[in-house]
């Protein structure tokens, strides 16, 4: 009996590593690519709301905009 409970217990293991690999990796695999689209109006590229903190490398927050038009845009 404590042979059968071994290889059940073995096969299990095995089982079990086997599925959470394969849901570790194949979702990853699965999600297609996002696409922007070409915007028409100025849009936020990059936000850094982290400065002003006591020993903090940098010290200024910041929102970044940019203008992926050819017109210049009144904000």
């Amino acid at each position: 009996m404590k042979g059968k409970r071994k290889r059940y217990k073995r096969w299990m293991s095995s089982l079990m590593t086997a599925l959470l690999l394969i849901s570790t990796f194949l979702p990853s695999g699965l999600i297609g690519k996002a696409h922007a689209e070409q915007a028409d109006h100025v849009v936020i590229s990059q936000i850094f709301g982290g400065g002003g903190n006591t020993g903090a490398p940098y010290n200024k927050d910041f929102i970044e905009l940019y203008n992926p038009t050819d017109l210049p845009v009144d904000l």
